[in-house]
């Protein structure tokens, strides 16, 4: 059955769907290693914990940290590491909970430190911001507000990775 879960995010399910067969219960006893095979699916993981709707999101998160746990290896590069992944999504509470467990945000992709990578993120979204507010007239427009809205999640990303 776990082999099951695992496959379905494999192949990019939801968590929704994945945790629907197979539950993962809290309960269960961590197994003490992690193979390198399943350290390559931490990526996806973290995926699987930025897409999940609001009450799949604690299931998603405890799947994540029983690997962590494990040992599977928090800053494996599987196409984006998981800390990069966050860091895209604009998920300060994640960015926070790999670093806390051992994300190294000092690992260069394509050339740039995770620090840089939010800094470029944070001005893409300011001058996203800049120019949705020079074409209206209206400033609580939804794309504004939501774009606001990216860009605190930014800052507080930002600021998480300067400390």
């Amino acid at each position: 059955m776990k082999k099951i879960f695992v496959l379905l995010l494999a192949l990019a399910a939801t968590t929704a769907q994945a945790l629907s067969v197979y539950p993962y219960p809290t309960a269960t006893p961590t197994p003490s290693t992690c193979t390198a095979e399943e350290s390559q699916l931490l990526p996806r993981l973290a995926l699987a914990v930025l897409s999940a709707d609001a009450d799949q999101r604690e299931p998603a998160l405890a799947l994540l940290d029983r690997a962590v746990r494990r040992g599977c290896d928090i800053n494996v590069d599987n196409g984006g590491r998981a800390l990069e992944l966050a860091i895209q999504f604009g998920d300060a509470p994640l960015v926070e909970w790999l670093l806390a467990r051992g994300a190294d945000p000092s690992l260069p992709r394509a050339g740039e430190p995770a620090a840089a990578q939010a800094e470029a993120l944070l001005q893409d979204w300011l001058r996203l911001y800049s120019q949705t507010l020079a074409a209206t007239d209206n400033p609580r427009r939804p794309e504004v507000l939501a774009i606001n809205r990216a860009l605190k999640r930014a800052r507080a990303v930002r600021a998480l990775l300067s400390r």
